[in-house]
């Protein structure tokens, strides 16, 4: 198992991450570590862990620059001969056994197959009280799914190197809004399989620093659907399309056909920006999503 931890500014929660890993159950990995620019004690951190645990258990990697980006980059430059990766945020704090139910879970699958195991969280604030659970999501996890919706949190996700070779070949990999959303649609495009586990493997801490945070009140579910409507995901969705269409000879011919609708349904003019959205079948999780999303297309708001 490598697990791949990228840093900046980390040093008000780090340790408390890093002593989560080492209390894994299961304890055949190898930390992998790359540091953006930080100019706290994140580095001085880093190493009073290798100090204690060696630098073969954990390996200094350098820096890097941004946030998606830092994460893509980690996963396609090393050269790691584990046989699982997972990726790791700096602020969270894994529970003892994620590790062990990743692995189980991926050693079931068949090692050509691309395939990505995901959980639930916990919300915690940030004295690790919790606060609630992130949200339920019932519906398939599939392309159709991806193409408008992220239900795999990179904090939480383990995968195997059939997946990390899929992302690898991703011309524009780089160029992604988001690392996690990427690997769930290029899993799912290519015929891979994708695990979301309901059990929740992963205190994720909410605070005023987080990169991307999870804020699952009331209000902010409207403010996120009210940003859908204003349009504030069609940038994203432009970029996706253009990574994905760097690989569109890899996905599964009916998943080209969704990603072709789905292109349609931004590009086309009137009331056929509808009719193309319901021939690519895509979906989000919930009903009222649903609904905004269809509005959303209708003023070419996608």
């Amino acid at each position: 198992m490598a697990i791949l931890l990228c840093t900046y500014q980390g040093e008000k929660y780090l340790a408390e991450q890093l002593n989560s890993f080492f209390k894994q159950t299961y304890k055949n990995w190898t930390l992998y570590i790359s540091d953006d620019h930080s100019t706290d004690s994140t580095r001085d951190i880093i190493g009073d862990f290798q100090k204690l645990y060696g630098s073969e258990k954990i390996i200094y990697m350098g820096q890097k620059n941004g946030f998606a980006a830092h994460f893509i980059d980690l996963t396609l430059n090393i050269n790691v001969k584990e046989d699982y990766v997972a990726w790791s945020d700096q602020d969270d704090i894994w529970e003892e056994d994620k590790l062990d139910i990743a692995v189980n879970w991926l050693s079931h699958q068949s090692e050509s197959k691309p395939a990505v195991f995901s959980s639930r969280t916990t919300l915690v604030d940030k004295n690790n009280k919790a606060i609630d659970l992130s949200p339920l999501f019932k519906k398939p996890k599939t392309f159709k799914n991806a193409l408008v919706q992220n239900v795999g949190g990179g904090n939480t996700m383990v995968f195997n190197s059939a997946a990390k070779a899929l992302l690898v070949s991703v011309p524009l990999a780089r160029h992604t809004i988001s690392h996690d959303w990427l690997m769930y649609q290029v899993v799912t495009g290519c015929g891979g399989v994708f695990h979301y586990e309901v059990k929740p493997l992963v205190r994720y801490r909410q605070h005023e620093n987080n990169a991307v945070g999870m804020n699952i009140s009331f209000r902010a579910k409207v403010s996120r659907l009210s940003k859908l409507l204003c349009g504030r995901y069609k940038k994203w969705n432009s970029v996706n399309i253009d990574v994905l269409k760097g690989i569109e000879s890899q996905l599964l011919k009916n998943n080209q056909e969704v990603l072709n609708e789905f292109h349609h349904a931004k590009n086309c003019k009137g009331i056929g920006r509808l009719a193309h959205l319901k021939k690519s079948g895509v979906y989000r999780q919930h009903i009222l999503e649903n609904m905004v999303l269809y509005l959303a297309c209708l003023f070419r708001k996608i």
